[in-house]
């Protein structure tokens, strides 16, 4: 799996600020457990049979997890050329950048 999609917390917070989604790609109890309050949650399980209902409007998108590493497949899915809908790429985070944007969206 190549990194090449990761970003840092910085990339995402001003990704935010120009209005980028944030899809969570974990699982429904691992979302239900806590989440950044603005993130979606669509499993990695349904990312590809989902797609064609989560338009993203033209805006970047960023997927997270708890890890990193289905973050990292997701944003390999949506960089695919085939894909449409509105996505702009694809971008991942993993739990601890979770906790550094959140932390940084309390200071702001």
């Amino acid at each position: 799996m190549r990194n090449q999609n990761r970003i840092t917390p910085a990339q995402a917070r001003q990704l935010m600020q120009q209005r980028a989604i944030l899809w969570d790609v974990r699982t429904p109890a691992e979302y239900a457990a806590g989440h950044i309050p603005s993130a979606r949650n669509v499993p990695l399980d349904r990312l590809g049979e989902e797609l064609a209902n989560l338009p993203s409007n033209g805006h970047p998108v960023i997927v997270c997890c708890r890890s990193g590493q289905r973050s990292a497949i997701a944003a390999e899915l949506l960089a695919q050329p085939d894909i449409d809908g509105g996505l702009i790429g694809g971008a991942a985070l993993n739990a601890a950048d979770f906790v550094e944007i959140i932390n940084a969206a309390n200071q702001d």
